[in-house]
């Protein structure tokens, strides 16, 4: 019987940040998993407390998004844009179909961006 191969994290290497939030802007780095949703509702949290008037929410890298995801990304652009900011929601095509789909335009507006090219 062959044994699979084992992938190995070192010791003390760092945690992959799946959602990375800087200055104004929540950042997907990929597509989450369950286990995933609290760090993203914790930079909610970060970016509601900003003080910048805009707030982006970047999903470009993000290509899958699960129902319980796309509640409480709804959450979150409705309560920044109650506190009066401006909210900029960026996906990349695969979740722009998907919220289309839902019809989420009737929400909040949001850019698709397509994928850089590769040279």
């Amino acid at each position: 019987m062959a044994s699979k191969p084992i992938t190995r994290i070192e010791h003390g290497a760092p945690p992959i940040k799946k959602v990375l939030v800087k200055n104004s802007v929540l950042q997907l780095q990929c597509t989450l998993q369950r286990a995933d949703f609290n760090s993203f509702q914790e930079g909610c949290e970060v970016l509601a407390r900003c003080k910048a008037p805009q707030v982006v929410f970047d999903l470009t890298r993000c290509t899958y998004v699960s129902s319980l995801f796309i509640g409480m990304l709804v959450d979150a652009v409705t309560s920044m844009k109650t506190q009066g900011k401006t909210v900029l929601v960026q996906v990349s095509p695969q979740v722009g179909r998907f919220l289309h789909m839902a019809h989420l335009y009737h929400l909040f507006d949001y850019s698709i961006i397509e994928p850089a090219e590769e040279v």
